[in-house]
This record gives C-alpha cells, sequence and structure tokens, in this order.
C-alpha cells in the first residue's frame, strides 16, 4: 500500500502548452520579461519570460516560449518559481538527473488512481479502528502534486 511519504514516478511525455502571449511587460533583475498566460490541469498559470534569454525553458514542466521563464505562477498563487539568480556564462553545469527510487507508474491517469485508491484504502483503515467515528476525505480527483 502506498504510504504518504512513498515516492511515486510518474512516467509521461513532456506536456504540451498552449500560450497565449500577451503585451505586457515588466522588468525582473535586468531583464525585460514578458507575459503568457496557460491553463494546466485544471489550473490558469501565469508566466514572465525573457526574450533576451532565447532558451524555450522554464521552472517545473513549463517551457516551449521564446525566452527563459523566470517566473512562474498559477492564478491562485499556491505555487510559485521566481528565479533568483542567472549566472551568465554559466560556471558550473549540474546535470539534473531523474528519480530512481519509488513506484512506477505509467501516466498521469495511473498515478490519479493509485492516489484515490490509497486514500480509499487509508479511510477504511482509519474507519476499522475508529468504531463509530465518522472519516471523510475531501480532495480533488487530479490534484497537483509538486515534485
Amino acid at each position: 500500500m502506498l504510504m504518504l511519504n512513498d515516492n511515486v514516478l510518474v512516467e509521461e511525455p513532456a506536456p504540451s502548452f498552449n500560450w497565449v502571449i500577451g503585451n505586457r511587460t515588466k522588468t525582473l533583475g535586468k531583464y525585460r520579461v514578458q507575459q503568457a498566460t496557460t491553463t494546466f490541469r485544471g489550473r490558469k498559470y501565469e508566466v514572465w519570460f525573457a526574450p533576451d534569454l532565447p532558451l524555450p525553458l522554464g521552472p517545473w514542466k513549463f517551457g516551449g516560449l521564446p525566452g527563459l521563464i523566470l517566473e512562474a505562477y498559477d492564478t491562485d498563487k499556491l505555487f510559485v518559481f521566481e528565479a533568483m539568480t542567472i549566472d551568465l556564462p554559466a560556471k558550473v553545469l549540474t546535470p539534473v538527473l531523474p528519480p530512481t527510487q519509488g513506484q512506477k507508474v505509467a501516466g498521469w491517469d495511473a498515478y490519479c488512481k493509485l492516489l484515490k485508491t490509497t486514500r480509499v484504502r487509508w479511510l477504511k483503515s482509519m474507519q476499522a479502528e475508529s468504531p463509530g467515528v465518522t472519516v471523510t476525505i475531501s480532495s480533488a480527483d487530479g490534484q497537483e502534486i509538486m515534485p
């Protein structure tokens, strides 16, 4: 049974975002950045990318814009990413290695199913250990979990 502190490796292709590039600009550090928005897994995100840094990259799963994403957040500000420093040229290249430990599942839907099954088992266990006590779980399917 999956426990709350267990790692789960979700194998899925990189998402493709339908970006809407806006006209708003601002300055972050020494870079002029431009605003773009997208929706991903039910959340609306606003990002700020630097056209002067022509890398189609960003934090977490974000990318695909004509500049490096320096700031990203969902409209509720539950998830916020901000570049703290940018060193050019890069002094040290650190490879990003994929995680190696945890239960593997194929895709987001499989992960959501595993999460739901785990919650139901936990709920039944709590109810069995506490007769007469009502336990409920309130959480949306497809809850977005950060790596």
